[in-house]
């Protein structure tokens, strides 16, 4: 849908790109506990001895401005750091080269 800019569902030709879809999360500060607070939605983070964290993947998404269907993908899945705890690399067979 990203590419051809037809919703692969009801053919509307009126697709929205969203660049950063925004992950909300609660945070006590502000003028009360429920303070709502938004941040970029990624894929995974990681965090820092010191605390920090930084999130990788950042997720982008494309919706039918008709019936909302959403697809949603990444960018730069080779930024996202292997871990071996939060984040494991799955290897599957090598693919036939009779394909």
């Amino acid at each position: 849908m990203g590419d051809t800019h037809v919703c692969p569902k009801c053919d509307h030709n009126r697709i929205l790109l969203i660049e950063q879809v925004a992950d909300q999360v609660r945070r006590g500060g502000r003028s009360s506990p429920d303070y709502p607070y938004w941040e970029v939605m990624a894929l995974a983070r990681t965090e820092s001895p010191k605390g920090e964290v930084k999130p990788y993947g950042v997720v982008s998404a494309v919706t039918c401005r008709q019936c909302g269907y959403t697809e949603f993908f990444m960018r730069d899945a080779a930024s996202i750091p292997i871990d071996d705890q939060y984040v494991k690399e799955l290897v599957g067979p090598e693919p036939s080269p009779y394909r």
